[in-house]
């Protein structure tokens, strides 16, 4: 394989935003035009690394996307195409209403952490609210997401949808309103999160976890190995994304719950922020649990705090064991064994008709190959009291595959019973009526999207320009200039228009709205053309503020967005938005369409990729 081809085998993907950028405003004043509209999208992977955008069940569960062979072919239109693996991603269609977002400026609205981290709430945005004198009075909350009907992004209030998203505010809706059809859609989003990931957890460490057991309960054996501790480690940490989405959706239902109690608009927008925090603890929550709560809600809450303690206990004692230098370190069961309980407990597990504690259940191994998990079998059989009950495979050494059958009594679970609630009542302030409500003002828009890659690789913003595919021919649009941004205007400075640029923020989020990544441009970096102002796009060091604003503290030393494990579908979102804290009314021009130009995205793989092994035959074989 030359050289050529060698490159052309580089895994990439590219992300070009075009964006016309009109005016920006302070948040001091009431602005009459700040805005950037006019957005066209194209996306495009290559190599081992694929890419779809995702819908409403493929952002629950990336499993679902299709990948049959030509699903992706170009002469499919590209509504279709679009959501199964492939190279390309195509968001130019007026279907998806990209050229109707207007930006205005806002504010994430992000739960800083103490390390400065930050979640981002499900409304996204925090929009300014304004005096009758025109002046900035206070940020407003009630942004929620939709997606555009082929007339406007019209948000309907029975679920949430996925795909390309525009972020704004229906001024019709009340603050209840809003909350409760949030919460209706929100609830079995994290409860369909929670299922996922636990099949997950049994589908990558299942039979590392059932090896660990076999070795003690039959082989009697009493020496683990680092690989068996990192495997107790890591599916703990995925339990612990179980977790927090279980925690995420029991709020959710307190705050839905309280929006049909609860008639004071303000009284309701403050416990709600309270409540959707996670720096404020699940046991603080059941201060503020409104009186229409099914029966054992504090219950469920109990159980979920206490066990989120226990994971992080475990999690925090592996890592200790494991900061142990010596590769060929050797650990007693009584070492492992509280956190191997925590996740599957193997007296309350059976394979056929014999618990997993005793040599009689590995004795028949290959013939009863099914696992079945007690209601409080660990935390990942635990789970389907939440989720309802599973069945999930993996496989396991000789053995094609073990199936693994939770037996929870909870019917209907606790996630599905509070969503059964919460479609039967009504909003305590609002019209319970609305089916869908168009977004009259927009300030934002989020691209949801599933990455794939065939190895273990990390996924990294390329700023310096690299093809996505090579051909002898003429460069085709989607094969990579780098990210970076370019504006031009009429009636602005360079300098002008370089601090407009640099208030654009692009974030990259997981599906539990954790800020994984910010690019923005360096202002050092402007360069004036005859095309306009350029300038490079770097991932950006951030901290979130404990009031959420979004702190940029210099340019990050890698360009890692996130860790891809090896054929797994990872879904990550991209929001875009004009960030208001960085923005003054001397930047605006005097005009709406005060500035113009490019945001263009590209990313890569940081796989290593090899050439096959097959043989080389001569063209007359």
């Amino acid at each position: 394989m030359n050289k050529r081809k060698l490159i052309a085998a580089l895994v990439s993907l590219i992300l070009c935003f075009v964006v016309l950028v009109s005016s920006s405003y302070a948040w001091l004043m009431l602005s009459l035009a700040p805005e950037i509209t006019g957005v066209k999208t194209h996306i495009g992977a290559n190599g081992g690394l694929e890419i779809a955008l995702l819908g409403d069940e493929t952002y629950v569960d990336p499993t679902l996307i299709r990948t049959g062979v030509g699903d992706s072919a170009v002469v499919q239109d590209s509504t279709v195409s679009n959501l199964s693996w492939g190279n390309v991603v195509d968001l130019t269609d007026p279907a998806y209403g990209l050229d109707r977002i207007v930006l205005v400026p806002a504010r994430l609205n992000a739960l800083g952490g103490a390390d400065g981290s930050g979640v981002v709430r499900r409304n996204m945005l925090c929009v300014a609210q304004y005096g009758i004198d025109g002046r900035f009075t206070a940020l407003d909350t009630g942004a929620v997401s939709a997606v555009y009907d082929g007339n406007a992004f019209a948000y309907r209030v029975d679920r949430q949808s996925y795909g390309v998203r525009g972020i704004g505010t229906a001024g019709s809706m009340t603050a209840q309103q809003t909350a409760l059809a949030n919460a209706r859609s929100m609830v079995k989003t994290y409860r369909s999160t929670a299922l996922a990931n636990t099949k997950a957890a049994w589908e990558t460490y299942g039979a590392e976890l059932l090896d660990i057991c076999l070795r003690r309960y039959y082989l009697n054996n009493d020496s683990f190995t680092r690989a068996d501790l990192t495997a107790i480690r890591d599916a703990s940490v995925t339990m612990d994304s179980v977790l927090d989405a279980i925690d995420a959706s029991l709020r959710q239902g307190v705050v839905g719950l309280a929006a049909s109690e609860l008639e004071d608009e303000e009284e309701f927008r403050t416990m709600a922020a309270v409540v959707e925090s996670p720096l404020v603890p699940l046991s603080e929550v059941l201060k503020y649990l409104p009186d229409n709560l099914p029966e054992g809600f504090s219950k469920t809450i109990n159980w979920l705090v206490q066990n989120q303690q226990m994971l992080t206990d475990s999690v925090e004692e592996c890592n200790r064991l494991l900061s142990d230098p010596d590769p060929d370190i050797r650990y007693t069961y009584s070492q492992i064994s509280d956190g191997l309980d925590l996740l599957i407990n193997a007296h309350d597990c059976w394979l056929g008709d014999f618990r997993m504690d005793t040599s009689n259940a590995y004795g028949r191994m290959g013939q009863d190959n099914v696992l079945t998990a007690e209601a409080y079998a660990g935390i990942m059989a635990a789970a389907s009291n939440f989720c309802g009950n599973y069945n999930v495979f993996f496989a396991y050494k000789q053995i094609n595959s073990v199936e693994v059958v939770t037996s929870s009594t909870e019917s209907p679970d606790h996630l599905t019973t509070i969503s059964a609630v919460l479609d039967m009542v009504k909003p305590a302030l609002g019209d319970a009526n609305v089916d869908s409500v168009n977004l009259t003002d927009t300030y934002g828009y989020l691209v949801d999207l599933g990455f794939r890659c065939n190895t273990t690789s990390n996924l990294l913003l390329q700023t310096t320009p690299a093809l996505r595919v090579e051909e002898d021919g003429e460069l085709v649009q989607t094969q990579g200039g780098g990210s970076y941004m370019r504006f031009s205007s009429n009636q602005l400075a360079p300098n002008q228009i370089g601090t407009l640029m640099a208030a654009l923020r692009v974030g990259f989020m997981d599906n539990q709205g954790n800020l994984l990544a910010v690019a923005a441009i360096s202002p050092e970096d402007f360069v004036v053309t005859e095309e306009g102002v350029d300038a490079p796009l770097y991932l950006q060091e951030f901290y979130v503020l404990p009031d959420g604003r979004l702190l940029i503290t210099g340019r990050k030393d890698d360009a890692v967005i996130q860790a891809l494990p090896e054929d797994t579908a990872t879904v990550i979102s991209v929001i875009v938005w004009l960030d208001g804290d960085y923005v003054t009314n001397g930047q605006a021009g005097i005009t709406p369409q005060s500035m113009t130009g490019a945001l263009n995205l590209q990313f890569a793989s940081d796989a290593n990729l090899k050439p096959s092994d097959l043989p080389i035959q001569d063209s007359d074989d």
